[in-house]
């Protein structure tokens, strides 16, 4: 018997059409920011073959947050 929550969590590497960071942002950064590293850490993320579990969220909110502050520590166009 299937014991299913009916919850639909977020898409997984392997949904098609969908990458499992797309609605990711995170709290601490602006959405400048974000826009610009965004591409970086889906990039990393796929080269760790990270699956969106929590032990991948905890990876990806790190490396947002270590890029995010490079950036505007190197860039002053991006708000901090």
């Amino acid at each position: 018997m299937d014991k299913g929550t009916g919850a639909v969590g977020p898409p997984r590497a392997g949904s098609p059409g969908a990458h499992w960071l797309d609605g990711y942002r995170p709290t601490g950064a602006g959405s400048e920011s974000w826009d610009a590293v965004r591409p970086f850490v889906k990039l990393c993320a796929d080269r760790m073959s990270l699956d969106g579990g929590a032990g991948s969220l905890r990876v990806v909110r790190v490396l947002a947050r270590l890029s995010c502050g490079v950036l505007c520590r190197h860039c002053r166009w991006i708000p901090r």
